[in-house]
């Protein structure tokens, strides 16, 4: 595929609002194509660059992985661990029958967080703690391995994991053994309410249908925590 039709396909996703962010093309450590689109900031028509950082979501899961394979060749944790190991004051549905493979595969019976207790903490959710605190006493959704449903939840619990095994914080052991041994240097679990110099505000379809709003771009800020998630 020629840069000009990446360009212009990627353009048109942008001018539709389907995209927002940094495309980077790259073959046997060549770089191919690296192009910026959209908007950083609208509030002040910011426009992204090639150098804009951004907050990844669900995409940190992979990074919550790695972690805990190199806890598992450092012999630290093992797929088969119970997660009452870890954290033995975890009420016994899921300290005494939910393991790490659990957790990895969506297969826990854990569910999400975003709930009431969710939308009444968002400002303040920052430590791994506060997530644990907002779905802790919510019951299984199944015997653990008999099913598969996708939880935000379990890899909070994988990270309290890591936590316990290396000793030190997540985001913590994150920069030390990942990031930095990657050379990552402008990677970082940025919490929202500091002024991260070139951090993209980023953005969601509103789904309130209150004062026509529904179906909207809104900043995300009141859908994900101060710091992770």
């Amino acid at each position: 595929m020629k840069t000009n039709t990446i360009h212009k396909y990627v353009q048109d996703l942008t001018s539709e609002d389907k995209f927002s962010g940094v495309v980077l093309l790259a073959k046997d450590g060549k770089e191919i194509f690296k192009e910026a689109y959209g908007l950083a900031c609208r509030n002040f028509s910011v426009p992204n660059t090639t150098d804009t950082i951004f907050n990844i979501g669900s995409l940190n899961k992979i990074i919550t992985k790695i972690a805990i394979l190199q806890l598992m060749e450092k012999g630290r944790v093992s797929l088969d661990d119970k997660v009452g190991k870890f954290l033995p004051d975890f009420p016994s549905e899921i300290a005494d029958k939910v393991t790490v493979i659990h957790l990895l595969t969506f297969t826990s019976g854990m569910g999400d967080y975003f709930n009431e207790k969710f939308q009444a903490a968002i400002g303040n959710l920052r430590s791994l703690d506060d997530f644990v605190k907002l779905f802790i006493d919510d019951p299984l959704s199944f015997v653990p391995g008999s099913d598969n449903q996708y939880s935000n939840a379990g890899f909070v619990v994988l990270g309290r994991i890591i936590e316990v095994a290396s000793g030190q914080n997540y985001y913590d052991y994150v920069q030390e053994n990942i990031y930095k041994p990657a050379g990552m240097k402008n990677t970082d679990h940025y919490e929202l309410d500091y002024p991260i110099p070139n951090l993209a505000t980023g953005y969601t379809v509103a789904e309130s249908l209150c004062c026509g709003h529904s179906g909207e771009l809104r900043n995300n800020y009141y859908h994900i925590g101060t710091k992770g998630s």
